[in-house]
């Protein structure tokens, strides 16, 4: 019947627009070199988004293309929908017709998005990560070699899988040839919108250009004006009315002129009112169609409009003719489309309530009686939101909750936890719905609580599992059989698990209690108890409670082998390889554990598991004094997460190695890099804590003030987790210890030493004991760690380093070393444990490290009276520090040689670390220059020059522009400066 339809007319000619044509040629050429580019086509409805996607896509017609819409049904929106579309384009154009999915038949996860691939393997939450890899995959096999362009329409009503997914893509398409169009209207993005924060991160991406199309111009709308009138034009008063009314808007141009004389009709002021104007010219059988068609959404298939109108098929095609000779309707592939969404809205605001509700109940009938011909995940996502807006209770329950399984079995936790919510919302409504649903109340909500948890929403899991544990526990009290019981105590044990999880997630100290009760409420022999026993552990781990962890762990490990499940054997062996690792100070069972857990690993396509392997491996290898090795582990890590395309959590380990090899400028590239795509919080506060480190030693205090502080409000107040306390609080002493702050710092540390907690952590019980050393040593130095309340600090450290037992692992005996060499009153003992750690430091390629250690030495040297031995020593230190950028250490050895001639050291620039720049910009900040001066003079932009400062000032260690100008002197930069007064711009004050 298609083929018989009247074409609409010719689209106006394409107007304005050079620059943002621009930009998406430019990407598209990005995109052809084998670098993804992506675009994202902002701005009002109506403003011509699609049109411009339109045009470039014509000027690139050689390239494959495929597009999908993202449908207008807000929250019921069928999970990945623009995405199933463009793959189900994608599949059918590589594949012949009668072999679906052949040569792609690898891909066994896309069957989730396209069931005629075939029966997708069963469910593991892990596997939504290998479906976002697999259509990765498609994408680059179709890309490959002439390239690909993908538009996704209408990104305001994304589902969250979609958005979830897109951000996957953006994030791992950086060597494909595919280019990424994306529209999204401006004017639906409301404060709360999730669009509106995604938006601004995704700007940041490297492959992520953001295009506003913004209305047009008066000449502009004249020249549109004059294409629709046939070539005439308006007259400049018609043109400031029409201009006026439609505020440059495209689409309402096109509306108002529609209307005939602009100057001599009476046009109406609303937009609606614009765009249902054609309506009027339509009789009333076609305008039933077009309302029919409204409510099916912005596109409708032609089978399935035909069987909700009713009418006959020459009654259907006249009608629809008609529509589309008035350019409401555009035929589209095997169905129709509104000539823009806006105008489908219209249409809808104009139905009476009961009138909607009857179309809402044709649609659902018609669906539920597979008349349709679309996909059944579909159809149970559109079924769900036409029975639930007909206000079909009963069947609006069951529809949402096939509609949820369906979700689940597409991996679309966001939708399936929303239908599941609305399950909830409707149960009591429906007295009918545990038959409906074939599940008892708690049991959906254990469901719901668990799909909130996938879905990335912890806090609304354990919410609801406190309603199901409430609801269950109530009724527990009646008299029951025992196989009632049993499974009332399976579901108990099932939500009290959920909640822990949940809490676990949020590094929540409450989360212990209630895997521990799921364990005793689990009745034995249930195939739960090792995924139980697993969370368990990973949570006593995380603790740091290793006694009670290796207990529960062996416990797991030996269930997991009894059963035969490598997967969770798997899983069991990373977190206790990490544990006897470290906590048991055995490096080399801890990775011989870790190797086996990572065969397991790959062995069985367990991925999330297979990098935590790799994670923690990384870890018992620094601890160890192999940081170099540590960092080709993660590196690989790094690779591998890209190759199954996963969030590259590795990197976090890659910026920890570098910092501690002394590659402090890569270090800082990486953490910059990750900051910008990192969400969970505590993998950010511990970037965070790392980059605080890294600014420490760079001298750049304030900074690193900053970045403590965010990561610091990332954590809920109640997590006593020492795995992000201990660190972030040791990182806080030495903040305070780098800026004077000696009574601050004395106050953390004894605050520390109270809590009964610091002990259970092998590891930062030692960096807390070298970090109380170290500031009882530099006070001391400095004339402020003297008196009744430092001895007692000292005495109290001393006392713990040498009763607590001797560490085995390197990296836990240089901290101890270094406890024991701060603490030592004599200079000569002291200088030669710092002389004999920095040996170590060196051999365990710690140069930042070894640095400070031979500067603590010449300190002791000179106290000594061995002044050639001390410059010896700080001649080394100056060069490792210089060497490395860590400045920090730099400025310390610049004071001792101060202190020790008793005039300013003359350090050459290049051992300050300075660039040719930098030193340009500091001989001017020396004249006395303001930052607007100096970017005039040198021809650089004032914030190129903000940057410069704010660098020179870390490398110099020097808290402000005033005492980077006395450095300036010491470092024969004060020379003179060009006149200040040679520029109307060096007029500007500081």
């Amino acid at each position: 019947m298609l083929d018989h339809m009247v074409r609409s007319r010719r689209e106006p000619r394409f107007v304005g627009r050079d620059t943002e044509l621009a930009a998406l040629h430019a990407d598209g050429q990005q995109a052809a070199a084998g670098r993804g580019a992506a675009t994202l086509i902002t701005g009002d409805a109506g403003v011509g988004k699609s049109r411009l996607v339109r045009e470039y896509q014509a000027g690139t017609s050689s390239v494959r293309a495929a597009a999908g819409h993202c449908p207008a049904l807000g929250s019921d929106g069928l999970p990945f929908a623009p995405f199933v579309t463009v793959l189900r384009q994608l599949v059918r154009k590589t594949q012949p017709a009668d072999t679906p999915g052949a040569g792609i038949t690898h891909l066994r996860e896309l069957a989730r998005l396209l069931p005629e691939l075939g029966e997708p393997p069963q469910r593991r939450d892990e596997q939504r990560t290998i479906l976002f890899g697999e259509v990765l995959v498609l994408l680059e096999c179709a890309a490959r070699p002439q390239g690909l362009v993908v538009v996704l329409e209408d990104l305001h009503w994304a589902d969250s899988s979609t958005r979830e997914l897109l951000v996957f893509l953006l994030h791992n398409m950086t060597d494909l040839p595919l280019h990424l169009l994306v529209t999204c209207r401006s004017d639906e993005l409301h404060r709360t919108h999730p669009m509106r924060r995604l938006l601004g991160e995704l700007e940041r991406l490297p492959v992520v250009r953001r295009v506003d199309v913004d209305p047009l111009s008066r000449d502009e709308v004249a020249e549109q004006a004059a294409d629709l009138r046939g070539g005439s034009p308006l007259e400049p008063e018609q043109l400031d009315l029409v201009c006026a009314r439609s505020g440059g808007n495209p689409l309402f141009v096109e509306s108002f002129l529609e209307h005939g004389n602009a100057a001599g009709t009476e046009i109406p002021a609303a937009p609606r009112e614009l765009l249902l104007g054609p309506l009027r010219s339509l009789d009333d059988t076609a305008r039933q169609v077009v309302r029919a068609a409204a409510v099916g959404g912005h596109w409708i298939g032609h089978d399935l409009l035909a069987a909700v109108s009713g009418l006959s098929e020459d009654q259907l095609e006249a009608a629809l003719d008609a529509a589309i000779g008035v350019n409401v309707l555009r035929i589209h592939g095997e169905g129709y489309a509104f000539r823009h969404a806006l105008l489908a809205e219209a249409v809808r605001s104009t139905l009476l309530p009961g009138e909607r509700m009857r179309l809402h109940r044709r649609y659902a009938d018609t669906l539920e009686n597979g008349a349709t011909g679309l996909p059944p995940r579909q159809v149970a996502t559109e079924l769900a939101h036409h029975r639930y807006a007909a206000h079909d209770l009963p069947g609006a329950l069951g529809a949402a909750w096939t509609a949820a399984q369906a979700a689940g079995e597409a991996l679309a936790y966001p939708e399936r936890s929303r239908m599941l919510e609305r399950v909830l919302e409707l149960w009591d409504q429906v007295p009918d719905a545990a038959q409906r649903t074939g599940t008892t109340h708690v049991e959906a909500v254990l469901l719901a609580a668990r799909a909130a948890i996938r879905a990335g929403d912890p806090g609304r899991g354990a919410d609801l599992a406190d309603t199901g544990i409430a609801e269950l526990t109530a009724g527990m009290t009646r008299h029951i059989d025992p196989a009632t019981a049993r499974a009332d105590a399976v579901c108990l044990a099932r939500l009290l698990h959920a909640r822990g999880e949940a809490n676990k997630d949020r590094a929540y100290d409450r989360a212990l209690a209630d895997l521990r009760q799921a364990l005793r409420t689990l009745p034995q022999n249930h195939p739960d108890r090792t995924r139980f026993l697993g969370t368990l552990a990973a949570d006593l781990m995380m603790r740091r409670d290793t006694v009670e962890a290796l207990t529960v762990g062996e416990k797991a490990l030996d269930q997991a082998r009894a059963a035969q499940d490598e997967r969770s054997e798997a899983e069991v062996l990373a977190v206790l390889g990490r544990m006897h690792g470290v906590d048991q100070e055995n490096p080399d069972q801890g990775l011989e554990m870790l190797a086996r857990a990572r065969e397991l690993s790959s062995r069985h396509g367990c991925p999330i598991t297979e990098l935590q392997t790799i994670q923690h491996t990384g870890i018992v290898l620094r601890l160890s004094g192999r940081s170099s090795d540590a960092l080709r582990v993660y590196r690989e890590g790094v690779r591998r997460a890209r190759e199954l395309r996963l969030p590259e959590e590795q990197t976090l380990g890659v910026v920890a190695a570098l910092t501690e090899l002394g590659e402090l400028d890569a270090a800082e590239q990486e953490a910059e890099a990750a900051a910008a795509t990192m969400r969970v919080p505590r993998h950010i506060e511990t970037l965070e804590a790392q980059r605080a480190i890294i600014a420490i030693q760079r001298g750049s205090l304030e900074r690193a003030r900053r970045h403590l502080s965010v990561g610091g409000h990332l954590l809920p107040d109640e997590s006593v987790r020492l795995s992000y306390v201990l660190p972030r609080s040791v990182i806080a002493v030495l903040l305070d210890l780098a800026e004077g702050r000696f009574e601050a710092a004395r106050a953390t540390v004894h605050e520390l030493l109270d809590s009964p907690l610091w002990r259970q952590d092998v590891v930062h019980c030692w960096d807390l004991l070298d970090a109380g050393g170290e500031l009882c040593y530099t006070a001391r130095r400095d004339g402020s760690g003297e008196g009744p309340e430092w001895e007692a600090l000292r005495q109290r450290l001393w006392s713990l380093v040498t009763k607590l037992p001797e560490p085995r692992i390197p990296e836990l005996v240089n901290s101890k070393r270094g406890a024991q060499a701060y603490l030592c009153p004599d200079p000569a003992t002291a200088r030669d444990r710092f002389d004999v750690l920095a040996v170590r430091l060196e051999r365990s390629e710690r140069p930042v490290s070894q640095a400070r250690m031979l500067t603590h030495a010449a300190e002791q040297a000179c106290a000594l009276g061995d002044q050639a031995g001390a410059h010896q020593r700080l001649d080394e230190a100056a060069a490792l520090g210089a060497a490395t950028g860590a400045h920090q250490v730099t400025h310390e050895a610049r004071k001792l040689r101060e202190r020790m001639t008793g005039a300013p050291s003359r350090v050459s620039p290049a051992v300050a670390g300075l660039t040719r720049r930098e030193m340009e910009v500091l001989r001017l900040v020396a004249a006395g220059w303001s930052n607007p001066q100096i970017a005039a003079e040198l021809s650089i932009a004032v914030k190129t020059v903000s940057v410069h400062v704010s660098n020179l000032l870390g490398k110099l260690g020097v808290p402000n522009r005033g005492a980077a100008a006395a450095r300036a002197r010491e470092l024969g930069l004060d020379g003179s400066a060009p006149d200040a007064s040679s520029s109307e711009d060096r007029q500007v004050t500081l």
